[in-house]
């Protein structure tokens, strides 16, 4: 809670973060609800937050899981700080593709991104996460 910001990130599998990711968001959320009827979030000072996801999705399959994203901006919201995120779309999901019925997936397109997007994304959070505690 003294961090001057906040970066969560989380891979996402089935549609949903990870069950430990989720198990923490929960957690962190409860230590912060407040049951007085004045108000309901205990914040005590702004904070800024942003969720990184990475996902095997293309973005526009991902469009299906957007409440995802709103829940968990939500979360990051209540602190009343700026809030952002970052989504990075098609990721290689395997060493190997041979070892997995994996057919849907075209393994050259999965590593072209591998190679020329995804270290993009990774400069992008990076420089989320500078933003957020300099803003």
């Amino acid at each position: 809670m003294e961090a001057d910001a906040l970066v969560l990130g989380s891979p996402i599998y089935i549609g949903d973060v990870t069950g430990m990711m989720r198990s923490f968001i929960e957690r962190f959320a409860f230590m912060n609800i407040s049951y007085s009827n004045k108000k309901h979030w205990h914040t005590t000072n702004k904070k800024n937050g942003a969720f990184i996801y990475t996902m095997n999705l293309t973005k526009v399959q991902s469009k299906l899981f957007f409440y995802i994203y709103l829940m968990n901006t939500g979360v990051l919201k209540r602190f009343g700080g700026y809030t952002t995120q970052l989504l990075s779309y098609d990721t290689y999901q395997f060493n190997d593709y041979a070892k997995y019925d994996a057919s849907n997936f075209d393994e050259e397109k999965k590593r072209n991104v591998k190679e020329n997007v995804f270290p993009n994304d990774c400069k992008k959070a990076y420089d989320i996460g500078i933003n957020l505690v300099t803003r």
